[in-house]
């Protein structure tokens, strides 16, 4: 019992003792007991817990005051909801009957599904007119590429610098008839770049070749590992399966040797045996080449150009020499580099060109170049790259660190993949839900909102908040909403 306060008037009960007695009478029942514990009376200690329950009520309220509170009017017109209508599409990948049932709820407001296709018709008109109003003769590194919609193919091209999206068409062929047309076009734009990178499609190629005859074909490395990776995941899985039948056929031998007949097992356990030997064999044999492939070959942080071709044409005799053993899967992925190792090696070529240049610019040899772009795959703050490029340094002095930027800065000028217009294909997608109902010409939307709407985020710094029409026209602050003839919606000061 808090003798202390007894005789004291509630007034002058210390504020650390009020908050005690609240405490105690919200947390308990009875509030005799807490009174009594206290030496207050049963009335104080009322007291004590209402202004508790008081200032909490207020608290909470204050609350629910504050989320209803009106933050800003919007001037709801036709127009501000044919706006809401197209950034529905263009941002959230809205079905027509969601944006109409999204209308009908945030708005208490009806409109039927023609009025919204009517609507987003018009914004795709206004998109198409934005869209061939820019120019692609800045474009000196492209990428073109073939997906498919419902079984129709769309033709895709972008520029690689600054990911615009110069082609997106829904066509009935992908022959070079029809990809010679939309080259024509884009080249009437202004688009004729040095290098173009693709994987391989017969179409694209002869098109390529009709039209474009000053343009590198690059062929994308991405394709070709992943061949290699699925070739090698197929031989993998043929040695496990040899292995599992040795075992079995082991498991069958020593049955038949415990009822007299194991010479009949004698010899397929031989068989089975031999059999896993060389699947073991060609697997490892193969994965051994293919990773020398990607990793000393395709990759720019390795050897000499030089080199690297001659190690491709080892590669391939390699490969040649094990499809005797498996022609199944090792003669097609042979054939396929055999074909393909000019435009597959072509990106390599490009760097070796910098290097030169940079090479005769700082008077030392294209090697020392190449041991520098090699050094790059290190971290710099690793002690690999401290051990390797101690030498380096004491032999360039100075010049190292100038040379070992110039060799970064060439390595990120020169593409080797079409990783960014794969990309493209994955932003693409949801707009192409089958169960949404799609108008092929909306691609002129789409188009327009993929080249308009900012990165969030970018590997490249410069990239983020600014959009692929930005980059490209090295114009800041493109209001896509005004291309489409809204106005943005801004809060009174």
């Amino acid at each position: 019992m808090n003798q202390a306060a007894h005789n004291i008037p509630p007034k002058r009960l210390p504020q650390d003792l009020k908050k005690h007695i609240a405490l105690e009478a919200l947390s308990s029942n009875n509030i005799s007991e807490t009174a009594r514990q206290n030496g207050v009376t049963r009335k104080t200690a009322y007291q004590q817990k209402n202004k508790a329950l008081e200032s909490i009520g207020k608290t909470f309220g204050n609350y629910a005051t504050e989320s209803e509170k009106v933050l800003f009017h919007i001037p709801v017109t036709k127009t501000y909801l044919k706006m809401i209508i197209t950034l529905l599409f263009v941002f959230i990948k809205a079905s027509v009957r969601d944006t109409c049932l999204f209308l009908q709820y945030a708005f208490d407001f009806n409109v039927s599904p023609a009025t919204v296709i009517n609507i987003l018709d018009d914004a795709t008109a206004s998109a198409k007119t934005a869209n061939e109003s820019y120019d692609f003769s800045a474009c000196r590194n492209s990428s073109t590429d073939e997906m498919f919609h419902q079984t129709n193919p769309v033709l895709a091209a972008i520029d690689l610098d600054s990911r615009f999206c110069m082609l997106l068409k829904n066509e009935e062929n992908r022959d070079s008839d029809t990809w010679g047309c939309h080259l024509l076009d884009l080249m009437s734009k202004g688009y004729n770049p040095d290098n173009n990178i693709m994987d391989g499609g017969s179409g694209m190629i002869k098109a390529f070749d009709e039209v474009l005859t000053n343009v590198t074909i690059r062929y994308d490395h991405f394709h070709i590992t992943q061949t290699a990776k699925d070739t090698a995941r197929f031989l993998k899985n043929k040695m496990k399966s040899a292995l599992t039948d040795a075992i079995k056929t082991s498991e069958k031998m020593d049955k038949a040797k415990k009822q007299g007949k194991h010479q009949k097992e004698s010899v397929n356990l031989h068989s089975a045996t031999e059999s896993m030997e060389e699947t073991e064999y060609v697997y490892h044999q193969f994965k051994t080449l293919t990773d020398w492939l990607q990793y000393d070959i395709l990759q720019f942080q390795s050897l000499h150009y030089d080199d690297r071709s001659d190690l491709f044409d080892f590669i391939v005799e390699a490969l040649k020499t094990l499809g005797e053993k498996h022609p199944h899967r090792i003669n097609a992925f042979v054939t396929t580099l055999e074909n393909q190792k000019e435009k597959l090696l072509s990106a390599a070529m490009e760097l070796n060109n910098k290097f030169k240049t940079i090479a005769k610019t700082h008077r030392i040899s294209l090697k020392r170049v190449w041991e520098i772009c090699n050094l790059t795959r290190f971290s710099i703050y690793g002690d690999k790259y401290y051990e390797m490029s101690l030498d380096l340094n004491l032999k360039l002095g100075d010049q190292y660190d100038k040379i070992e930027d110039e060799v970064l800065a060439a390595i990120n000028a020169v593409h080797r993949t079409s990783s960014m217009i794969e990309n493209l294909n994955s932003r693409i997608r949801p707009y192409l839900d089958p169960r949404k109902g799609f108008k092929s010409s909306r691609y002129e939307l789409i188009k327009f909102a993929l080249n308009h709407i900012p990165f969030q985020r970018s590997a490249n710094e410069r990239f983020i908040g600014k959009s692929a029409a930005e980059i490209l026209t090295e114009k800041d602050h493109i209001d896509f909403l005004s291309l489409l003839g809204f106005k943005r919606f801004r809060k009174a000061a």
